[in-house]
């Protein structure tokens, strides 16, 4: 890669640092604290800067050892928290308690981006009351430069709550799901992008993307139960065509390169527990653009399909 490719790759890519495998801490990875940190460092090694860590922050000393020795000023260091737990809202002065604690835990005196993580339409308006001022209080006191704002993309897979935030002109920052499977956000990004808002990927990749064999299981069952408008020989007929030469790599590999060449976003996440994976997806994403016959099938093959998001009913496989 040559030195702008490289300065495009570091604004393209960014590493959950939580979520469901937590750096691997959690199943199927289960690894070792060392693992973690060799994780962190393999990122930082192969041109990652924005780290993307989730309170409450499991995995402190492997961040810290991870990224320790690195300029401060090289990084974007994003967290996020919740808003809701058992369909409570959580008290302010608790949340003011954590960020207080994950600064102080981390040894940090700010975070590039705080975001507020999985609204629903529903828990819109009580956030904009009682979070965003906390938030805005953040700014102010230079405990984050950037606040934002995500969704629940397997509630809300049209984008209601994202709709209003992008009216409201609130928040610096948008973390939005958008994927093969549900492009329904474009019009939406394209809008905050004249905005001149930061718009972070979170879903470019979910479980049923792991491989080729998942996604076929995954796709017959999102048919039988008629999320999708085409039939299952449809899809039967559009995958041949979509691997008849097409780039040599996987649905994983398809996923990431899609979202990325659809020039929306100016983070897409990646999460994974070891380094093979890890390295998997930065191939992905270091990887030419997908040919326009390629593009074009992901495009036009699942536009206006809302109802699936690649997680939905996963589990029930």
């Amino acid at each position: 890669m040559n030195e702008s490719e490289m300065e495009q790759f570091h604004s393209t890519i960014g590493l959950s640092c939580g979520g469901m495998v937590r750096l691997g801490k959690k199943a199927p990875f289960a690894v070792v604290e060392r693992d973690c940190c060799r994780l962190l460092r393999t990122a930082y090694e192969e041109g990652i800067r924005f780290f993307d860590l989730a309170y409450p922050l499991e995995e402190v000393a492997s961040i810290k050892e991870g990224l320790s020795g690195i300029d401060r000023s090289e990084l974007c260091l994003s967290t996020n928290f919740s808003f809701w737990e058992e369909n409570q809202p959580k008290p302010i002065d608790r949340i003011q308690k954590e960020m207080e604690e994950a600064l102080v835990s981390l040894d940090l005196e700010y975070f590039d981006i705080s975001y507020v993580r999985g609204i629903a339409p529903e828990q819109y308006d009580p956030v904009v009351k009682h979070v965003y001022p906390l938030m805005e209080k953040w700014k102010r006191e230079g405990l984050v430069k950037k606040v934002g704002i995500s969704e629940n993309f397997s509630r809300d897979h049209d984008h209601h709550m994202m709709g209003e935030a992008l009216s409201d002109s609130l928040w610096d920052v948008l973390v939005v799901g958008y994927n093969i499977l549900n492009q329904s956000a474009s019009s939406l990004l394209k809008e905050a992008k004249k905005k001149g808002l930061m718009c972070i990927s979170m879903s470019a990749i979910k479980q049923a993307f792991v491989n080729n064999e998942v996604f076929g299981i995954y796709m017959d069952h999102m048919i039988k139960e008629k999320k999708f408008h085409f039939t299952q020989s449809e899809f039967y007929e559009f995958k041949d065509e979509l691997f008849r030469g097409a780039d040599g790599v996987s649905f994983p590999g398809l996923a990431y390169r899609f979202v990325r060449d659809e020039d929306l976003f100016d983070v897409i996440l990646t999460g994974t527990g070891n380094n093979e994976h890890l390295m998997d997806n930065i191939e992905s994403l270091k990887a030419p653009a997908l040919s326009n016959r390629v593009h074009s099938l992901l495009k036009e093959f699942f536009k206006g399909e809302i109802l699936a998001t690649g997680q939905e009913g996963f589990m029930d496989l």
